[in-house]
């Protein structure tokens, strides 16, 4: 109550709202900013982004900005993201029931037991995953740089890669290096395959 709320965050549109002319109370600000059941609102909140960027880069992005609350209206691990990058900030989810099919898909319970069952492997965790599933793992990497980080692995080393499968095996094409991959994928993801491709590009 009361602290000032300058930076917005918003998944879908990938922006970051930085407000530095006015001064909101959290509640004003989110019923002003989120709560509103119209289908403008998003649109409302990339009009006066500061920043576009994916999920890594606005949680970066809110390093650089002076904010005492942030509000990232997304999904359970960008906001967790930002948390870890921003320990001393408050951030705010305002929808908790925000999921990602692919971050829920590896749930740190079932990734504690198979490390149980299988101590020496060396997990390999997509950045687009749950904090307790980022704590379990032994590296994070992005899609940018797995590659190069799986390269950096042992060669005596047995590799588990979570949660996305679909990435795991272009690293796996990428590398030629053998690793489990973990059943992970993200719904859309999935929906785009060689044929739907083909029949778009036709049209």
């Amino acid at each position: 109550q009361g602290k000032a709320l300058k930076a917005l965050f918003t998944f879908h549109q990938h922006c970051l709202v930085v407000k530095h002319d006015q001064r909101y109370t959290v509640d004003e600000a989110l019923r002003d900013r989120f709560f509103r059941d119209d289908k403008q609102c998003a649109k409302d909140i990339q009009e006066l982004a500061d920043y576009l960027g994916d999920s890594l880069y606005l949680a970066k992005a809110a390093q650089r900005v002076d904010a005492d609350i942030i509000v990232f209206c997304g999904v359970h691990f960008m906001a967790e993201t930002a948390k870890i990058l921003n320990p001393e900030k408050t951030v705010l989810l305002p929808d908790l029931d925000a999921g990602c099919s692919l971050s829920d898909s590896c749930p740190a319970e079932q990734l504690a037991k198979y490390k149980e069952s299988n101590p020496d492997t060396y997990v390999v965790a997509y950045v687009n995953c749950p904090a307790d599933v980022k704590a379990l793992s032994d590296v994070i990497c992005t899609s940018g740089n797995a590659v190069q980080i799986v390269n950096n692995i042992p060669n005596d080393k047995d590799i588990l890669f979570v949660p996305d499968q679909n990435l795991g095996q272009w690293v796996i094409g990428q590398t030629g290096r053998d690793m489990q991959l973990w059943p992970g994928s993200c719904y859309a993801h999935v929906l785009f395959t060689k044929e739907s491709i083909e029949r778009c590009k036709l049209e």
